[in-house]
């Protein structure tokens, strides 16, 4: 589609938010459930200035420039908590088509951000605020209460795992590579190449496997014999449900295409540093891991995320961030290492009860914190040597060429 066609749809998104927040100002106060129903009132104000601004900036590039990054920084957060509070208001009010209301709520949460991305997403050009607008995007997931209140059964749990923000988020980075002059590099084909290794991949993917097991045994195993012999793992009191696939198709998708972009951001900006695949990987990983502080305070399955455990997982995942980007980087498959952390959650989040009663040979968090950590790190660092090295160099000149 053209440009004037996408500006033509976030004018009508903005019209019809404006219309929407209205309504739910007024209409909310009478549903106690519905939370944070005045919020409306602000995002109403905000609708209304980037409409204003956008308009105005028809005619004077300085205000056409101020409405974009306006755009940029509030569109995406508000029209989804609208959508949200939107089809939760419809589902507490009229119960008999609460199906029809979900499902047209998540048809407009995976589509209705990407007028905002072509039309915005382009004045973003320091790298800096671009890594922020990635982090509204983490934002974007976390902040939501009304989520489809009044639901129940596999739309509930759909909505409540954060599939739906997933899979958006997914499909806007198709968006947001173009608008930054870039190629989504979901798929990337093996180039033929003296430097590739099919040793190398076939051990990198079998570790990574056999790691997504290893973390969760590591602090179940009564012995080292135990822990090493992984063939002899007990799994028959794991029990994989809807809510563990669903919450590990969740964090492969989401977290996954979120440090690929940040990532692809690191890279460019870095493009002409001797070391900057090697800088990317790990600054792109810190960010990751300290992705994790979110979970502070939250109860999840098994977990209750205190201070301690939460900063456990910040360390543990800093390990986990360095290899996704090693398999990525390798392979140009960004599905690959969406599949392996999926895997490593979801074998973490099919843990029981029973699975816990055990005497395990590693009891101190912080120690099997640091194990989890040092293993997939030295793998990472030694798929940063020698050929394998060289290659993904060459996979980085592909990744990041300009579209």
């Amino acid at each position: 589609m053209t440009s004037k066609v996408w500006n033509k749809l976030l004018d009508i998104e903005l019209i019809i938010g404006m219309v929407v927040s209205i309504i739910i100002g007024i209409v909310g106060e009478s549903l106690p459930r519905l939370y944070w129903s005045r919020m409306c009132w602000i995002a109403l104000t905000i609708l209304l200035l980037n409409f204003i601004l956008k308009i105005w900036g028809k005619n004077k590039h300085s205000i056409k420039i101020a409405s974009q990054w306006l755009g940029s920084l509030t569109l995406i957060l508000i029209f989804n908590f609208l959508i949200y509070t939107t089809t939760s208001m419809l589902n507490l009010m009229v119960k008999p088509l609460v199906l029809v209301s979900s499902i047209v709520g998540i048809v407009l949460l995976l589509l209705v951000d990407i007028p905002v991305v072509v039309v915005n997403f382009p004045v973003v050009k320091n790298w800096f605020m671009r890594l922020f607008m990635i982090f509204i995007l983490y934002l974007n997931y976390s902040y939501n209460v009304n989520r489809f209140l009044g639901t129940s059964g596999v739309i509930k749990a759909i909505i409540r795992s954060g599939v739906i923000i997933a899979l958006a988020t997914f499909i806007l980075a198709f968006f947001i590579t173009r608008a930054w002059q870039l190629k989504f590099q979901w798929n990337l084909k093996l180039g033929k190449s003296k430097n590739f290794q099919w040793l190398a991949l076939i051990l990198l993917l079998t570790f990574s496997v056999w790691f997504a097991f290893f973390n969760s045994f590591v602090t179940l195993a009564p012995s080292l014999a135990d822990l090493l012999c992984f063939w002899q793992w007990d799994f028959s009191t794991f029990e994989v449900t809807l809510n563990s696939v669903l919450a590990a198709i969740e964090a492969g998708i989401f977290e996954e295409t979120l440090r690929y972009l940040n990532l692809v951001i690191l890279l460019v900006a870095m493009r002409n540093f001797k070391y900057r695949m090697i800088f990317a990987i790990v600054i792109s990983s810190i960010l990751f891991s300290l992705s994790h502080l979110g979970n502070l305070g939250i109860s999840t399955f098994l977990i209750k995320f205190d201070l301690e455990t939460t900063l456990q997982q910040v360390v543990y995942t800093f390990g986990a961030g360095m290899l996704f980007a090693v398999i990525y980087l390798y392979t140009g498959k960004l599905w690959l290492s969406i599949s392996i952390h999926g895997l490593v959650d979801l074998i973490a989040l099919s843990e029981t009860p029973l699975t816990r009663i055990v005497s395990p040979l590693i009891t101190d968090g912080w120690i099997s914190a640091i194990i989890i950590l040092l293993i997939p790190l030295v793998v990472a660092l030694l798929m940063m040597t020698g050929k394998r090295k060289t290659f993904m160099g060459e996979n980085v000149g592909r990744i990041i060429a300009v579209s």
